[in-house]
C-alpha cells in the first residue's frame, strides 16, 4: 500500500500542476523575427519621415499585432506600419500614449496565407522616436534593418502576435503544425501529436512504475 499511494500522490501532484500549467492563458507569439536584447539595447533613432524597414519577416495567418518597443523615450511619437509581401498588404498607425521602454503595439491585418514580408516603420510625428534594437550576435537573424533604403548594423526588435493571449491548449494544432515543418519530409502532424502523447502520457506513467517498483521493493526487503 505504501508503494501504491506514493505512486498515486506522485501522479496527482503531476496532473494538478500539469491542467493550470497547460490552461493558463499566456501571450501567443507568432513569431519574433528579431527578438528584445538580453544585455544591451541599441537605440534605433528615427527622425521625423524616417522608416526603418525590417525584410525577410514571416507573417502567418493568425497575427493580429506588431509590437515594437521604444528605448528611452520620454515622449510617445506616432508611428506607421505597414507590412507587404506577395500580394499582400496591412497599414496602421500607433498611438503616441507610449513612454519609457513601453511595448509598442500596432493592429495587423492577415495575411491570407504564411509568406514572407517586409514590415516597415515609419515615424509620422514630429519629433525624433528612439525604438529598441540590438547587435547582440545571439539575437541575430535573417531578417536585416535599413532606414530609408540604407541598411544598418543594428536590427530593429520585432514581435509578432495573435489578437489575445490564450494557453497552451487552446494552440496545440498549430504548435504541432509548426514543428511538422521541419525537415525530414516524413515528420508530419500525425506523428508528432503521436510523439507527443507518447511524452505525455507515456513519460509520467514510467516514472509511476518505477516509483512504484522502488517502493514495493523496499516494502519487500523489510
Amino acid at each position: 500500500m505504501t508503494a501504491a499511494g506514493a505512486a498515486l500522490a506522485f501522479l496527482v501532484a503531476a496532473i494538478a500542476w500539469g491542467i493550470p500549467f497547460l490552461d493558463r492563458e499566456r501571450e501567443a507569439h507568432t513569431g519574433t523575427p528579431t527578438p528584445p536584447p538580453y544585455a544591451e539595447v541599441t537605440p534605433i533613432v528615427l527622425k521625423p519621415g524616417e522608416v526603418a524597414c525590417l525584410d525577410s519577416v514571416a507573417v502567418e495567418p493568425s497575427t493580429r499585432v506588431v509590437r515594437l518597443l521604444a528605448a528611452s523615450q520620454p515622449v510617445g511619437v506616432p508611428l506607421r506600419v505597414t507590412a507587404r509581401g506577395d500580394g499582400w498588404r496591412s497599414e496602421s498607425t500607433t498611438s503616441d500614449a507610449y513612454g519609457g521602454t513601453d511595448p509598442i503595439h500596432a493592429p495587423l491585418s492577415p495575411p491570407p496565407h504564411a509568406l514572407l514580408a517586409k514590415v516597415c516603420v515609419g515615424n509620422v510625428g514630429e519629433r525624433r522616436v528612439r525604438l529598441q534594437g540590438t547587435i547582440e550576435a545571439r539575437v541575430q537573424s535573417r531578417s536585416r534593418t535599413a532606414i530609408d533604403g540604407e541598411p544598418i548594423e543594428a536590427r530593429l526588435s520585432l514581435i509578432l502576435l495573435e489578437e489575445a493571449p490564450a494557453p497552451i491548449v487552446d494552440r496545440i494544432g498549430t504548435i504541432l503544425d509548426h514543428v511538422a515543418a521541419f525537415d525530414p519530409p516524413f515528420i508530419g502532424s500525425f506523428s508528432v501529436a503521436l510523439l507527443l502523447a507518447l511524452l505525455v502520457a507515456g513519460v509520467p506513467a514510467a516514472v509511476v512504475f518505477a516509483l512504484w517498483r522502488s517502493l514495493r521493493d523496499d516494502d519487500h526487503s523489510e
